[in-house]
């Protein structure tokens, strides 16, 4: 047994300098650059993520958009109707006014007094509606701004994340 021990601490005193003279130097900068490697390409995923939410984001802010401008064409264009609707209407009323005028027989003004009147209320009526009309090309045209707004903010990070530096790598050894 006492040979086993003896043995035992001959091998131990052998190997003890070879352990020794082990260096953790280049293990340690191998694994400093597999870390930096990782931590860059850690980097780089969320960046690409961050770039696939913004180019989502301003996909969905470009159709948001096209639909506050249709809807502001929509709106322009039946406020022109109605505007050349009103101009019709007056114009025709303007006529009855001047035939109401101009005629001398009594049931003839009776009758061009009801059909005054009832241009009167169709003139009033396309009024009306040409300010609801006004009134909802002016909601569309702000909401066709916010929109805008939104859209230029997303391509604004877009533009930042795109122009930002990218960081700096160490390079393996």
């Amino acid at each position: 047994m006492q040979i086993r021990i003896v043995c035992l601490a001959v091998l131990v005193l052998m190997l003890a300098p070879l352990c020794i003279g082990q260096s953790g130097g280049p293990d340690a900068r191998a694994l400093a650059a597999i870390l930096a490697e990782l931590r860059g390409i850690h980097e780089d995923m969320r960046v690409t993520q961050t770039m696939e939410i913004l180019l989502a984001e301003l996909e969905m802010e470009q159709g948001a958009v096209i639909r506050a401008t249709d809807r502001v064409d929509d709106a322009r264009t039946k406020l022109l109707q109605v505007q050349t609707d009103l101009k019709l209407a007056a114009t025709h009323l303007s006529e009855i006014e001047d035939h109401l005028s101009a005629a001398t027989d009594p049931v003839e003004q009776a009758h061009l007094k009801e059909e005054v009147e009832r241009s009167q209320g169709i003139v009033a009526a396309f009024r009306a509606e040409e300010q609801a009309r006004a009134n909802a090309l002016d909601e569309a045209q702000s909401k066709l701004r916010d929109a805008q707004g939104a859209l230029d903010s997303a391509q604004d990070e877009l533009n930042a994340l795109v122009k930002r530096p990218a960081p700096a790598s160490q390079p393996a050894h």
